[in-house]
């Protein structure tokens, strides 16, 4: 019974160091990088003249994670792929929506310098040169309105000042004239009145 007692220890002994040993060979493949991965299983593979001889399940331990690393490369490169091409069709849509505002920007600076003039836009500058312009020609005819208007006005009082000289000269002159005619009369009916008595 001692003998089968030693024999259990030392198998539980043996088994616990393979034990500790597989999980300390299969804890590295199952964590790192493939690069430390690839190391420990050069490490832990031994020597055949030239060559090395590692365990198949070793190998096969690698070659899932190589594949899992793969696998999770290309899904994340896929993931990447598709959020680069949201993100290209959404600068896209901002550079669309970017050239609708700079045209509507270009639209609303333009109204802004212009004004609408009988249904026209015309340009501030060429707006303001218009009705300048207009103001300044109303200006000059109103100008020579009323130059013409006193220029006429002072004709008229000259005028009016010449007829009434010539009313009052006229009127001296009827005056004049009607004494004249007054004295001729009573001179030709005095030698009227000479020339009866001496008649008769």
């Amino acid at each position: 019974m001692k003998n089968i007692l030693t024999l259990l220890m030392m198998i539980f002994a043996f088994s616990l160091g393979t034990a500790q040993q597989a999980s300390e060979n299969e804890g590295s493949l199952d964590g790192g990088t493939i690069e430390s991965q690839f190391d420990y299983l050069i490490s832990k593979s031994n020597n055949y003249q030239q060559y090395k001889v590692v365990r198949k399940d070793f190998i096969s331990k690698f070659f899932q994670n190589i594949s899992d690393s793969l696998a999770s490369n290309n899904e994340e490169i896929t993931k990447l792929n598709n959020t680069i091409y949201e993100q290209q069709i959404s600068v896209d849509s901002m550079k669309s929506q970017m050239m609708t505002l700079n045209a509507d920007l270009t639209q609303v600076n333009k109204e802004k310098n212009s004004f609408s003039l009988f249904g026209l836009l015309l340009n501030k500058v060429t707006y303001n040169t218009l009705m300048w312009s207009l103001i300044l020609g109303l200006l000059g005819a109103l100008l020579f309105f009323i130059y013409r208007f006193k220029r006429s006005h002072v004709v008229t009082a000259k005028a009016k000042e010449n007829l009434s000289k010539t009313k009052e000269e006229f009127d001296a002159f009827r005056k004049k004239t009607l004494e004249k005619e007054q004295v001729l009369m009573r001179k030709l009916q005095d030698e009227l009145n000479k020339n009866e008595m001496n008649m008769g």
